[in-house]
């Protein structure tokens, strides 16, 4: 039976938020179902254990939210302690790690405090004791022998010696480097709300993605979501109300650009990243009224609009009786009205019922005021299970959460639940707005 082990997974620091479930996500993705802490997400990393070092590579090397995982062979809070407990461990002996023809070096890590070179290369001198016999060599080293030390998240309240103290051998990198590839900055067609790559991929794992899958975003704006879901193998496949947009036909979104180039639009992204074998389709359509048939999706993630930076419209008018006379009916734009966001999360579980596989995952944000609490803010849906959420601080006293669920059955019987919170955040948006400003002009203007 297969031994198991202790492995550190240490986290983006800014986003430990995210981190919890997306790493749950992928163990079910790679069906490795491994025990979390509880209070995992206070800490910028976890210590899991597993037996399947090969599958937990598969892991780490698919999150975004792991900077580097180590097999872990002993950690302490005090120095003296831990070359002690590194003195007595059997990895040290392995001839895997000790062998004199494999070369070898050290990584010092230091989180929470800035450490100079020579700082580091003291820490190092004193793990000379280690019965490491292969030469040193800083590229292409055999083995990879990390020391790290934790100080905490106050970088400007760093204490003089550190709270915890790591070592281990040097298993894998996460995938941070998929952020840096589709960086907004180098990519051909984007737009004022285009999604954070690294919030796109977090969705795309949260969603379970995998190849041959196919991935539907019915608020598809530039196409950031669906890059993400290509780019872990999905087939995909979007809509959108807004048809300049989605024609590249709106005014440019990068500074000092005065025109947008002939073929830009949501295609010319996945040709630069050469994933267009991908690319199903993009339709001008309302979500609120689909015009695709019964269709089980393997997954279905978005970022609806809010009604803030960007229009939030449906197909509709507040006209009474109005009939287009049939000879115009071919040449007619069809007028838009408001589109509310409990409107739209309602929708977009009634889309999850008919176009989502059982199983399959529906991911999605929404706003809410900092006022409201967490738990009450969640919508609800009987047909739809909470996988998890998580919070992103914006500005304006307003946080996002980004929801996930997964469909356990059919039920369209039944109405959902939208919290207050989000039926009501656009009037509650700029009610607070309103006051900050009057608050601001009082201050400014001495009142």
């Amino acid at each position: 039976m297969p031994m198991m082990k202790d492995y550190l997974f240490w986290l983006s620091e800014t986003r430990t938020g995210f981190a919890r479930a997306e790493l749950l996500a992928l163990f079910t993705l790679f069906d490795h179902p491994i025990a979390l802490p509880d209070d995992f997400g206070e800490l910028p990393y976890v210590i899991v254990a597993s037996s399947n070092e090969d599958r937990l590579m598969e892991i780490a090397q698919r999150s975004v939210c792991t900077k580097f995982v180590i097999h872990l062979w002993t950690h302490s809070k005090d120095h003296s302690e831990l070359f002690s407990k590194l003195k007595e461990c059997q990895w040290c002996l392995d001839p895997v790690n000790c062998d004199e023809n494999r070369a070898f070096r050290f990584t010092v890590f230091c989180f929470g405090k800035k450490v100079s070179q020579s700082v580091k290369t003291d820490k190092i001198e004193q793990l000379s004791f280690l019965p490491f016999r292969g030469p040193i060599r800083l590229e292409g080293a055999d083995n990879i022998f990390f020391y790290v030390e934790n100080y905490g998240r106050h970088l400007e309240k760093a204490p003089e010696d550190p709270l915890e103290i790591f070592f281990g051998k040097w298993l894998c990198d996460g995938n941070r480097k998929a952020m840096s590839f589709f960086s907004l900055k180098s990519r051909k067609f984007i737009s004022n709300t285009s999604m954070d790559p690294l919030f796109a991929l977090i969705m795309a794992n949260l969603a379970l993605v995998r190849d041959g899958d196919v991935v539907l975003d019915p608020f598809v704006g530039s196409g950031s979501l669906l890059v993400a879901s290509a780019y872990f193998g999905a087939r995909v496949f979007g809509s959108d109300i807004d048809y300049l947009l989605l024609h590249g036909k709106t005014k440019p979104t990068r500074a000092d650009v005065k025109k947008r180039e002939p073929e830009e639009c949501i295609r010319t992204n996945f040709k630069q990243y050469k994933m267009e074998e991908k690319y199903l389709d993009i339709l001008v359509a309302d979500t609120s009224k689909p015009l695709w048939r019964k269709f089980e999706f393997d997954a279905i993630i978005t970022d609806p609009p809010y009604g803030i930076r960007e229009n939030s419209q449906k197909v509709g008018t507040t006209k009474v009786d109005v009939k287009i006379p049939e000879e115009l009916l071919a040449a007619h734009i069809p007028s838009k009205v408001h589109y509310s966001l409990g409107n739209i999360v309602d929708d977009l579980f009634e889309l999850g019922l008919t176009n989502l596989k059982i199983g399959g995952r529906l991911v999605f944000w929404f706003p809410k005021s900092r006022n409201e609490s967490h738990e009450e803010s969640l919508p609800i849906h009987p047909s739809f299970k909470l996988i998890s959420y998580s919070v992103q601080q914006l500005a304006q006293n307003v946080d996002r959460i980004l929801v996930c669920y997964e469909l356990v059955r059919i039920d369209s019987k039944v109405d959902p639940f939208i919290p207050r919170a989000v039926k009501q955040f656009r009037q509650t948006y700029f009610t607070n707005l309103g006051k900050e400003c009057k608050v601001k002009y009082e201050e400014d203007s001495g009142k």
